[in-house]
């Protein structure tokens, strides 16, 4: 075999299929950002639903409806940041799809779509300069714990749940 077709079988054989099945993945990781694929599983609907309903006061509709999280609103606030974050995403909502095909989530009694791990406060505060000059009285007298990642935005009696109780009870 000449030095020739040595390439060309590399290239058939190694190089085009590596690079297509790369930019196939890297396509398929930008269009699970939206929040209409979000919507696409049924248990995920009145999730949805509320991020974009004008009359809900939840922290995701209020979110949701801002330009800027508008197209990716579920992914800003769940997605896991960092250099594999994207695809550490990814396999936690592949762990729901696995969980969601093993077990029926419609039974009487069964959980609706949870978290896997703690929510992660340092989400909100990559927006959120919550200590910043001129902020609540709350917010200064938490300081100290809100910078060692005690206490969460979503803490009770501060800004509250980021879905309202019924998206809970009606997902599944």
């Amino acid at each position: 075999m000449t030095p020739g077709r040595k390439l060309l079988l590399a290239l058939a054989l190694f190089v085009l299929p590596t690079m297509a099945a790369m930019s196939g993945n890297a396509h398929n990781i930008e269009t699970t950002k939206s929040v209409e694929f979000c919507g696409s599983c049924h248990v995920m609907t009145s999730y949805v639903e509320d991020v974009r309903s004008p009359d809900s006061a939840s922290l995701a509709s209020l979110h949701g409806r801002l330009d800027m999280f508008k197209e990716e609103a579920c992914y800003t606030c769940h997605a896991d940041y960092g250099m594999f974050g994207g695809v550490t995403t990814k396999i936690g909502g592949l762990h729901h799809v696995i969980d969601f095909y093993s077990d029926d989530w419609s039974k009487p009694g069964h959980r609706a779509p949870a978290l896997y791990k703690p929510y992660d406060p340092r989400r909100c505060l990559s927006c959120h300069a919550p200590l910043r000059a001129g902020a609540p009285l709350e917010h200064r007298v938490h300081a100290e714990k809100i910078e060692k990642l005690e206490i969460s935005c979503s803490a009770s009696g501060c800004h509250g749940p980021p879905h309202p109780a019924w998206v809970q009870q009606v997902a599944p």
